[in-house]
Order: structure tokens, then C-alpha cells, then sequence
């Protein structure tokens, strides 16, 4: 359990000063059984309402974020390790959408409807976005981020005001998610909602 002054002061990020975790008890969501990560900490910061630690795994071998609520326990040992060099806390972060980061980005294209161009323009939802108008007045939307899937994700809020244009991979999967959400809600196709929700 981490003491509250510790918590209260992550609002930044806060360096490990190089000490060494064991191996910690590390449960997965949807997994009722942990698994075991060396890792050598870097960073406690908060994101999205949750408490996050950031370092290099041992185990998967790269630099991977946990949530620390999902840490079954953890035990400090005298050893010491030093960061490596090509780590960049804010660079990695940076990249990211919503939560996760990562050193390398793909474009994301996304049409948004004249009604909700407003909601769209007004905000500063990620420093490499770029807008633009389109003659109908709807408006397209780009940006480069370490995880398409979490723009995919955000334009769902929008309904079918927004629709994934790029990359190509993401819209199928978009298709997919959609697919699911139709048959979860019984609409059999987009046809048949039509017909009988609109047209009588």
C-alpha cells in the first residue's frame, strides 16, 4: 500500500532513483492468476484517473506501463540500475491519445459531421492534430499517435457523427466493433433499422 503523501505527489512523475524491484505479482485483466515482472522502475505518475508505474521489463524485455492496482505486492532489494539511455518519459507520452505511449505513431483519419464540427474545433485534443474543413462542412481529422485503436475508441462516443477513414486496418476493425454493437442492440443490418425505425 503506498502512503497518501506518496500519492499526493504524483501529479508529476516520480523517479524511482534507481532502486531495483524483485519480481512483483503482476494480475492482467481478465486473468485470475498473476504473472511474475522483474522490472526496473522509472516513473509512479497518475493518467486517466488511475496510478500507473512505468520501466523496463525484464520479462517482456522493453519499457512497459503498469497499473499499479493490479500489483500484488512489492519488495525493494539493495540492488541498483540505470536508466537507459534512450528513455524519454515525456517524449513516449507525448505519442499518446489517451494512456498508452510508445516511441513510435501511425496516422489516424477520422470524419466528423458538420454537427459535430463545432465540439471538435473548439478543443485541443492532441498536439499533432490537424482539421480540415470539408465543402458539405464536415470536417476531417488527423493525428499521430503511439495507438490508433484509442482514437478508434474515442470516436465511438460520437455515434454516426464520426466515422474512421485511416488506416485502412482500424476502419474494418471499427466495422467489426460496430457489427457487435448491432447485434448486441438486435439490428440486424443498417438496412433493416432503417425501414423500420425511420421510414414508417
Amino acid at each position: 500500500m503506498l502512503a497518501p503523501r506518496a500519492l499526493n505527489t504524483t501529479k508529476n512523475p516520480v523517479n524511482f532513483c534507481s532502486t531495483y524491484l524483485s519480481p512483483v505479482p503482476y494480475f492482467r485483466p481478465g486473468s485470475d492468476k498473476s504473472t511474475p515482472e522483474e522490472l526496473d522502475p522509472y516513473h509512479l505518475f497518475f493518467k486517466k484517473r488511475a496510478l500507473y508505474i512505468e520501466g523496463y521489463s525484464w520479462t517482456e524485455n522493453g519499457i512497459r506501463m503498469y497499473r499499479v492496482n493490479r500489483i500484488r505486492g512489492i519488495r525493494f532489494t539493495p540492488m541498483y540500475f540505470s536508466v537507459r539511455g534512450n528513455y524519454d518519459f515525456a517524449i513516449r507520452h507525448r505519442n499518446a491519445f489517451s494512456a498508452f505511449p510508445g516511441e513510435h505513431t501511425e496516422k489516424v483519419a477520422v470524419r466528423f459531421s458538420s454537427k459535430a464540427r463545432p465540439y471538435i474545433e473548439e478543443s485541443l485534443w492532441h498536439h499533432s492534430q490537424v482539421i480540415t474543413r470539408e465543402n458539405d462542412g464536415a470536417i476531417r481529422f488527423e493525428v499521430e499517435v503511439a495507438e490508433p485503436r484509442e482514437v478508434m475508441w474515442w470516436t465511438f462516443q460520437w455515434g454516426a457523427e464520426a466515422e474512421v477513414l485511416e488506416p485502412g486496418w482500424l476502419r474494418e476493425e471499427a466495422k467489426k466493433e460496430i457489427q457487435k454493437m448491432g447485434s448486441r442492440y438486435d439490428v440486424s443490418s443498417s438496412r433493416s433499422f432503417f425501414t423500420n425505425g425511420f421510414n414508417t
